[in-house]
């Protein structure tokens, strides 16, 4: 349909969220994190990629939630941000859809 995307669908805090999978480097499973020093606390930490540093974003303490969840499914989505990349730790990282 012209009117949808192609979209990751993951999950923060009680709510589904998508991602265009245009905007998605890679998915890559949850991995041990660098504490990283820092005034926010959804920051979950970082870890080297490729060679890059690339700093986390816990979805579900952004959102007020707590720390995302230990599920199976959870990841972390690798999205472009300021010329690198950010990691952005979700759970139920499953299916791609077609949303409006």
């Amino acid at each position: 349909r012209e009117d949808s995307m192609l979209a990751l669908t993951f999950q923060f805090g009680p709510e589904p969220a998508a991602v265009d999978i245009r905007r998605v480097r890679e998915v890559v499973p949850r991995v041990s994190l660098r504490e990283v020093t820092t005034a926010v606390d959804w920051l979950a930490g970082a870890f080297v990629y490729r060679g890059q540093v690339v700093p986390v974003v816990d979805l579900h303490r952004y959102a007020g939630g707590g720390e995302c969840p230990p599920h199976l499914s959870s990841r972390i989505v690798l999205v472009p941000f300021a010329g690198g990349l950010l990691g952005l730790l979700a759970s139920r990282v499953a299916d791609l859809r077609e949303v409006p």
